[in-house]
């Protein structure tokens, strides 16, 4: 649902750009670390698994078909905003944390928050 969301907001881009005169050469690429949701989007085969989706969040395979989206999947472990959004294991967290560029200054020695 997210992907077809922001499928829709990345056509109306293209189209509005489009209206204003510039060229959009290539497709909008939507990145995201959902890999059912991405495969879904792929493949215009609907099955058991799939046939609760509503026919409105099938928009984003017409984006896909005539070119304008494509989609790359990051996994979790490359997503920083993740830690913004979700609990991640600790080793994780750290790692986003300082991709941040927020460390831990030793608060924690001092029992604060």
């Amino acid at each position: 649902m997210s992907l077809s969301q922001a499928a829709a907001q990345g056509a109306w881009i293209r189209s509005f750009l489009e209206e204003i005169g510039l060229d959009i050469k290539g497709s909008i690429v939507l990145i995201g670390d959902n890999k059912g949701s991405i495969d879904i989007a792929n493949n215009p085969i609907v099955g058991r698994g799939t046939k609760h989706v509503a026919i409105r969040y099938h928009f984003i395979r017409d984006c896909i078909s005539n070119g304008h989206i494509s989609l790359l999947r990051y996994p979790s472990s490359h997503v920083t905003a993740d830690t913004l959004t979700k609990s991640l294991p600790f080793p994780a967290f750290i790692v986003h944390r300082a991709a941040l560029g927020l460390t831990d200054r030793g608060s924690s020695s001092k029992g604060g928050c």
